[in-house]
C-alpha cells in the first residue's frame, strides 16, 4: 500500500513536474518568438531612421533653398511695404501743402474780393456825390439863366418903353453881350470897329424889333444872320461852358 502511494506520488510529481517544464517551454517559445519580433521591428526601425535620415540629408540643401527664398520674399515685402509707406505719406503731405496753397490762394482771391468791392462802393458813392454835385450845378445853372432870362426882358421891356416914349437908348458898353439862351449865341451890342452910323442903325432896330417882338431879347434870339449882319455885329456860336461862363459875369441890373 505504501509502495503503491509513494509510487502515485512519484506519478503525480513527475506529471506536475512534466506539466511545469512544457508550461516553461511554451512560455520560453513565446518569449523567444517575441524577442525574434521585437529584434525585426528594431531592425525595420533602425532602417526607417537610416532612410529619414538620408532622405533628410538630401533634402536639406532643398530646405535651405526654400527657407533662404522665404527670407528673401520676406525682405522684399518688408522693404515694398516701407516704400508704399513712404510714397503714402509723401502722397498725404503733397495733398496737405496743396490744401494749404489752395487755402492760402482763396483767402487772398478773398481778400482782393473785399478790396475790389469797397473799390467799387468808394467808386459808386463818388459817383453819387458827382452826380449831386451835377444837379445842384445844373440847377443853379438854370436858376441863373432863369434871372438872366428874367433880367434882359426887364432890360428889354424898359428899352421898349424908352423907344416908344421917344427918348434916346442909352448906347450900350463897349464889350457887353446878349445871350441866346435857345441857341446859346452870343451877339456883340457895341463892337469897338462900329461907326456910329451903324450904332445908330442898330438902335432903330433895337426899337422897332422890341416894338415887334418883344424888343432886346427877341433880336438877340433871332436865328437870321443876315439882320445882324446889316449891323456889323453878327451872331457867334459858343461853347457850353463859355455860355456858362458868360452867364457867370453877366453884368447884373
Amino acid at each position: 500500500m505504501l509502495a503503491a502511494r509513494q509510487k502515485a506520488a512519484r506519478e503525480q510529481q513527475r506529471a506536475a513536474t512534466q506539466a511545469q517544464l512544457a508550461k516553461f517551454r511554451s512560455s520560453a517559445a513565446a518569449a523567444l518568438e517575441e524577442a525574434r519580433q521585437q529584434a525585426t521591428c528594431e531592425a525595420e526601425q533602425a532602417a526607417l531612421h537610416a532612410r529619414a535620415a538620408a532622405e533628410a540629408a538630401q533634402r536639406a540643401p532643398l530646405g535651405q533653398g526654400h527657407a533662404a527664398a522665404a527670407a528673401a520674399y520676406q525682405q522684399r515685402r518688408q522693404q515694398l511695404q516701407q516704400r508704399v509707406a513712404k510714397q503714402n505719406a509723401a502722397q498725404i503731405a503733397a495733398q496737405a501743402r496743396h490744401a494749404a496753397a489752395l487755402a492760402a490762394r482763396q483767402q487772398q482771391l478773398n481778400s482782393l474780393m473785399q478790396l475790389e468791392a469797397q473799390r467799387l462802393q468808394r467808386q459808386k458813392r463818388a459817383s453819387m456825390a458827382e452826380a449831386q454835385r451835377s444837379r445842384a450845378l445844373a440847377v443853379a445853372n438854370a436858376r441863373r439863366a432863369a434871372e438872366a432870362a428874367q433880367l434882359h426882358a426887364a432890360a428889354a421891356a424898359k428899352t421898349a418903353a424908352a423907344a416908344a416914349a421917344g427918348r434916346p437908348r442909352p448906347a450900350a458898353a463897349a464889350g457887353s453881350a446878349c445871350i441866346d439862351y435857345r441857341f446859346t449865341r452870343m451877339h456883340d451890342l457895341a463892337p469897338p470897329a462900329a461907326s456910329g452910323a451903324a450904332k445908330e442903325l442898330l438902335g432903330a432896330q433895337r426899337a422897332g424889333g422890341g416894338s415887334r417882338a418883344g424888343g432886346l431879347s427877341s433880336n438877340c434870339s433871332s436865328d437870321n444872320p443876315s439882320s445882324s449882319g446889316a449891323t456889323g455885329a453878327p451872331f457867334t456860336t459858343v461853347r457850353y461852358h463859355d455860355y456858362l461862363r458868360a452867364l457867370q459875369v453877366a453884368p447884373r441890373r
